[in-house]
């Protein structure tokens, strides 16, 4: 179905299957999200995989661990998280790990500042 609407075959991955099963039992009861958010964040995997086999000039984002980019910012590591899952924030799980990237977490932070001042104009 995936491939008829113009997007890439996913796997999958094994750490991935609770989650999968639980969004498709969601599906089965009317709530899309769930399974939505599952097959978006692996079509982002496997679109990372094919740029980065496919493009020599490729150069991935530098993800780094949440633990480490709270250094840089004012927010804790499980609010970065919160925001990566509602889809605020770019980043990835790999294992039971969450990452992202400075430049996400920047973006994030001045697009709050710019509604606040377009709301402040208004």
């Amino acid at each position: 179905m995936l491939m008829q609407r113009g997007f890439l075959p996913v796997t999958i991955q094994n750490d991935e299957r609770n989650a999968y099963m639980r969004a498709l039992n969601s599906a089965d009861h009317g709530n899309l999200d769930p399974l939505e958010t599952l097959l978006l964040k692996c079509e982002e995997r496997t679109l990372d995989f094919y740029l980065e086999a496919l493009t020599p000039n490729y150069k991935p984002p530098k993800y780094q661990k949440l633990s480490e980019l709270a250094k840089y910012f004012s927010f804790f590591p499980d609010y970065i998280r919160l925001l990566i899952r509602q889809g605020k924030i770019h980043g990835k799980k790999v294992g039971k790990t969450w990452f992202t990237t400075k430049k996400a977490i920047q973006s994030y932070i001045d697009s709050v500042k710019k509604k606040g001042t377009s709301k402040q104009q208004d």
